[in-house]
């Protein structure tokens, strides 16, 4: 039997509800966080442009200039940074669970797509319209807040995450003597594992490259399908490429990331 470090394969899937019995009961907790955080970033770049706008063109230059404007600039900006950080990876949960928050990255997301912006207005020939001092008050502002936002959720829930509050719904699949020694590995490297299905590896699942009606590997998929789960481990040997292959084919349409 080769290491099981080498032999662990996770799939995180897509659905936000548990459910046991046909019943929904609960959402996941940590996708909950995160798409608060997403939503509060976009809120925060819109705030920061209107908070700029109204201290240094209103109260300090007095220019008189229309809100609206300032208004679908910072609608524009949030829209195009939720996107930039979902391509980059900035909104997926590992991205607040590890160790680092990775600043620079979220600075330079966050300057990339004032750019563009900045772009697409002189394209349109309306950045005339628009203060540099302006620009730069609402990048700082949004930098600032963004990052600080994302720390005050990282501190949350790294919190919870030591605290075991963020249950983590897991199957297992694989050969009865893996998923054994899996279900002790897993149960002792992480509090917030629920190990709440095991399903072996039988006969039925060898036939093919479509696992067959009531084979192990078909009664996980349904499972899947009806998102009972947010992770797959698969437990077989390494050496077994075809079975790995066989079960990565059949889960792949329920990956997340």
């Amino acid at each position: 039997m080769s290491s099981l470090s080498d032999d662990l394969i996770r799939l995180p899937l897509a659905s936000l509800l548990t459910q046991s019995d046909g019943k929904r009961l609960s959402r996941n907790p940590l996708r909950i966080y995160m798409r608060w955080l997403d939503l509060a970033q976009m809120a925060i770049t819109l705030i920061a442009a209107l908070v700029v706008k109204f201290v240094y063109l209103d109260l300090i230059l007095q220019t008189g200039q229309s809100t609206l404007p300032f208004a679908i600039a910072g609608v524009a900006l949030a829209v195009a940074q939720y996107y930039a950080f979902q391509f980059g990876g900035l909104s997926a949960q590992r991205a607040l669970l590890q160790p680092t928050l990775e600043f620079g990255r979220v600075i330079g997301v966050i300057a990339l797509v004032f750019l563009l912006l900045i772009g697409a207005m002189f394209i349109g020939k309306y950045a005339e319209y628009f203060s540099r001092a302006w620009f730069f008050g609402w990048f700082a502002l949004t930098t600032t807040a963004v990052l600080a936002v994302r720390a005050f959720t990282r501190r949350v829930l790294r919190s919870l995450y030591d605290k075991g509050m963020l249950r983590r719904r897991v199957a297992l699949y694989g050969t009865p003597s893996y998923v054994n020694a899996i279900q002790q590995q897993l149960r002792s490297d992480d509090p917030n594992v629920s190990i709440t299905s095991v399903y072996t590896r039988d006969a039925a699942d060898d036939d093919g490259d479509a696992p067959t009606q009531g084979s192990g590997l078909a009664q996980l998929r349904s499972a899947m399908a009806a998102g009972a789960y947010d992770q797959v481990v698969i437990g077989v040997p390494a050496s077994d490429r075809g079975r790995i292959r066989r079960a990565i084919t059949a889960l792949m349409p329920y990956k997340q990331e």
